[in-house]
């Protein structure tokens, strides 16, 4: 058993630790550009729905 749930612990730290940058990126613009945000921009706040869509579920 602790072996099967060591298995599934790497298999997911796999797919998250490579992608961690992505996903601490897209905080901080989501955080600032937003309308909502620190330092609203339409440009960059438009950044953020691609991203959702794309490149997170990457």
């Amino acid at each position: 058993m602790k072996e099967k749930i060591q298995a599934f612990g790497r298999f997911f730290s796999g797919m998250v630790l490579p992608n961690i940058g992505a996903f601490i990126a897209w905080g901080f613009i989501t955080m600032l550009f937003i309308p909502d945000g620190f330092l609203p921009n339409e440009g960059l706040a438009a950044l953020v729905g691609p991203m959702v869509k794309f490149l997170l579920p990457i």
